[in-house]
């Protein structure tokens, strides 16, 4: 016994395979657009110590910032948090904690 499909006219085919790709880009566009928020640490005078991220990750978690990861990254200190408002809680709790030498920078990322 042979089975025959029925056949779907042309229009019919193009229109859903338009709506199948709008769906797919609906669902994926979210993850274009998605940051996440970092600060960027850096020394104002070349061969100065960046602060130990141990110290910088208690200090922000003892103030109730969550920390994603604090990571080196060429000769800089990125600290990755949950959102803009944790961002700027870090920074202001990192700029009263640390000298007037070090740098600190808003950097938006790209997850990994």
């Amino acid at each position: 016994m042979i089975v025959t499909l029925m056949k779907i006219p042309a229009k019919l085919q193009l229109l859903l395979t338009l709506a199948l790709l709008l769906v797919a880009a609906l669902i994926l566009l979210p993850t274009f657009f998605q940051h996440e928020n970092a600060l960027l640490i850096r020394t104002s005078h070349h061969g100065s110590n960046l602060p130990d991220g141990f110290y910088l990750y208690r200090a922000l978690n003892n103030r109730g910032i969550h920390i994603k990861s604090i990571t080196p990254q060429q000769g800089s200190l990125v600290i990755k948090l949950d959102s803009g408002e944790q961002s700027n809680a870090a920074e202001q709790v990192l700029r009263g904690l640390l000298p007037g030498d070090f740098e600190i920078t808003h950097q938006l990322n790209r997850p990994d």
